[in-house]
């Protein structure tokens, strides 16, 4: 049974799928992430940018799959040597359908990050999966 959406959450959902479709895109592209692969088999997306962490059993025979990516990238705010790197991990739920073709893709609320990584999906699908 589907429950509306309490509003306090309502911001939280919003601002997570701003989030996600203004910082997953590649090459300048502005579609998101769910409109570039809403209908595409789940293992071609894994193909390109690598296997998921989790998958969990859908109602109706989809699958909700966890992916997850850590990766760096030179750290802002400085430069040379100095400036360092910055560890960003981005999650995302994907799920399919029956077919296991792609339905949505989403940010998740709380990826699991260790003190010294930044939260973020920016960067993380410019360049395919080299595994």
């Amino acid at each position: 049974m589907l429950r509306p959406v309490p509003s306090c959450l309502a911001g939280t959902l919003v601002a997570a799928s701003v989030v996600l479709g203004g910082c997953a895109t590649s090459g300048g592209d502005a579609t998101s992430l769910t409109q570039r692969w809403q209908g595409q088999p789940a293992q071609s997306f894994f193909a390109q940018y690598g296997s998921p962490f989790a998958e969990y059993g859908e109602r109706g025979g989809g699958v909700r799959y966890t992916w997850r990516s850590r990766y760096s990238v030179a750290a802002t705010g400085g430069t040379g040597a100095a400036a360092g790197s910055e560890v960003r991990v981005c999650e995302i739920d994907l799920v399919t359908d029956a077919a296991d073709r792609i339905q949505t893709i989403e940010a998740t609320r709380n990826p699991k990050v260790r003190s010294s990584e930044t939260a973020s999906c920016e960067g993380a699908f410019d360049t395919p999966f080299r595994g």
